[in-house]
């Protein structure tokens, strides 16, 4: 379950849960500070930080890809969101 919140400047909460709906246990939870979050897989996430820099990870932070969005003449950049083919439309 990912869940984002406009609440102080943007955050998320990431969580998985057992697969089992009886137990009802969190297994993982992961957050931070974000403008937006979206899967681009079932096991990847991909983040737009207050910094304004897309960040793409896995859920357990291991394998993290980081750049800033730079292209001339575009403004303050608020959202991103899942585009086809593994594409990120700012």
């Amino acid at each position: 379950m990912l869940l984002t919140f406009d609440v102080e400047g943007g955050q998320y909460l990431l969580m998985q849960f057992d697969k089992d709906f009886s137990k009802a246990r969190c297994i993982t939870e992961k957050r931070g500070d974000a403008l937006t979050a979206f899967f681009i897989s079932k096991d990847r996430i991909c983040v737009l930080d207050t910094n304004r820099e897309v960040i793409i990870s896995s859920f357990d932070g291991g394998n993290t890809k980081k750049w800033p969005i730079l292209k001339k003449n575009i403004g303050k950049i608020d959202r991103i969101f899942p585009g086809p083919l593994g594409k990120i439309l700012v």
